[in-house]
């Protein structure tokens, strides 16, 4: 009987739920495969099931009147000139400057930004994708509108890695930076504001799909690419430990620089932050999310980071039900 791959396994499965069969139905299937494959499963269904972003019509309108009248301008010779230096030159230098390159985009390269619109982070058009994205929010400014856009762009880097795990190909160092880039910017927006408690956990649960997303491919990533991972692993763990408000303590990519394990088994804490889990020692502390309501004697399953010199640090948990049996420390 022929082996099948992990990767082959994943697309027949993402096949079958385009075509309507639900998570479980897919698991019950690969029961060997169920706990790689359960994360990424659910990450497509929550992917698919996402609404895309749509610019505000009068914020559109705007920015592309915004484009004609400057394209216009160009065509006919003319250059617009400050009467008074001082007035309004705080924006609108970049404004005119984000209308010249959105004027290049949309009438010298058109057909070739609508083609980079599926473009995948291994195509050569990936770079005029991120482009696009890039200019076109220079004309957005609405604070939690562009935290939207950064996060709707997030969860687009989302789908781009599902696409290539599925295709059994490698996840480009590309991807990883362009999504730490847009969650970063839009926890740094939303930080700021005092209203933005649905946008807040819009990027509390994204973050949280995406770091399970690439702790479960985590085995499957090429030893070249493990620095550029790690990273991308770190900056989302620490934006979901910062919470929209101050980071306490961060986890640094150093510390997944040799992978990542998963521990079942009782935790028994040793002392202020060394605990032992299945008669494992690791370290839960203010980098383990939700470490305050762990206690003594809980039986769960643990994702741990593990440094370059052996030292293992957990990074979340969750807790098993009372009728499952735990395994041992894996």
């Amino acid at each position: 009987m022929r082996i099948r791959s992990f990767h082959s396994i994943l697309d027949d499965c993402l096949d079958a739920m385009q075509r309507g069969e639900s998570v479980d139905g897919c698991l019950s299937r690969y029961p060997r495969q169920a706990d790689r494959l359960r994360p990424l499963l659910q990450l497509a269904e929550r992917v698919r099931r996402t609404r895309p972003v749509t610019p505000r019509p009068w914020a559109q309108a705007t920015s592309w009147n915004l484009v004609r009248r400057h394209a216009s301008d160009m065509r006919a010779g003319k250059r617009r000139h400050l009467t008074d230096a001082g007035h309004g030159i705080g924006w609108v230098r970049p404004a005119a400057v984000a209308a010249a390159l959105l004027a290049a985009l949309a009438l010298g390269t058109g057909g070739t930004a609508l083609a980079a619109q599926n473009a995948l982070p291994n195509s050569p058009l990936y770079r005029v994708k991120l482009a696009t994205e890039d200019v076109r929010l220079w004309f957005v400014f609405d604070d939690k509108h562009k935290a939207d856009i950064l996060l709707a762009q997030s969860n687009e880097r989302t789908s781009e890695i599902l696409a290539m795990v599925s295709k059994g190909e490698p996840v480009p160092e590309n991807v990883l930076s362009t999504l730490s880039d847009r969650n970063g910017r839009a926890a740094e927006i939303l930080a700021g504001q005092s209203d933005a408690g649905e946008l807040s956990e819009k990027l509390r649960y994204q973050t949280e799909a995406q770091e399970r997303l690439l702790l479960a491919l985590w085995p499957d990533v090429e030893e070249s690419a493990q620095g550029e991972y790690a990273q991308a692993v770190a900056d989302i763990h620490n934006i979901r430990l910062s919470r929209g408000g101050a980071l306490v303590a961060a986890v640094d990519p150093e510390e997944l620089s040799a992978g990542v394990v998963n521990i079942s088994g009782v935790a028994q804490k040793v002392s202020d932050g060394a605990w032992s889990v299945g008669g494992v020692e690791v370290r839960i502390d203010d980098k383990t999310i939700d470490s305050s309501q762990l206690e003594s004697g809980v039986t769960g399953d643990f994702i741990v980071a593990r440094s370059s010199n052996g030292r293992l640090h957990v990074l979340s948990f969750t807790n098993v039900k009372p009728d499952q049996s735990p395994a041992q420390a894996v």
